[in-house]
């Protein structure tokens, strides 16, 4: 069985998180759905902000993929 948190769950354990570094992470992780793997290995060099994409190189299954960067997260950054 598996639980669906609703959106002010999320946002309640997002905002909990204290350590600027981690909570990137969080942020960038949950709104552009990336896996926890994914994150650790991205480079500045992969984030496109003008284009708000995030290219994510070997990802499961050793592929490539383009994912979105929320334009929303731009801003709070």
């Amino acid at each position: 069985m598996s639980v669906v948190l609703s959106r002010q769950e999320i946002e309640k354990i997002l905002l909990k998180i204290e350590n600027p570094k981690y909570k990137l992470m969080s942020f960038l992780g949950y709104a552009s759905g990336l896996r926890v793997s994914e994150v650790i290995s991205l480079k500045i060099k992969d984030i496109n902000l003008e284009e708000l994409i995030i290219y994510i190189k070997l990802a499961k299954g050793r592929k490539y993929r383009i994912t979105i960067f929320s334009e929303k997260l731009k801003i709070d950054i």
